[in-house]
């Protein structure tokens, strides 16, 4: 006779919190989207073809917070050399 593996079932809370996560997940991804679309608009529009040339070395930043700060200093009166600066490794 064939056994019957059982099925893991998870109580309401645990699918909440899965899904909760899930969507967290998302919503990181999609402001970091965001972030990277912001950011690739005004390196090109300050800084032309140099700040497009730059956009690999930021599109490499995983950390929403660092991307939110290069582009709030891009609002402002900065360099490209200044944004190389933020952007940099820590």
């Amino acid at each position: 006779m064939e056994q019957i593996k059982p099925v893991p079932y998870r109580m309401k809370f645990e699918r909440d919190y899965f899904a909760a996560k899930k969507a967290m997940r998302k919503s990181k991804r999609e402001m970091r989207k965001a972030l990277l679309v912001g950011i690739e608009a005004y390196l090109e529009l300050k800084f032309g073809d140099d700040g497009l040339g730059f956009l690999p070395a930021v599109t490499a930043i995983t950390d929403t917070g660092k991307l939110q700060a290069i582009l709030t200093a891009l609002r402002s009166d900065i360099t490209l050399a200044e944004v190389q600066q933020l952007a940099a490794p820590d």
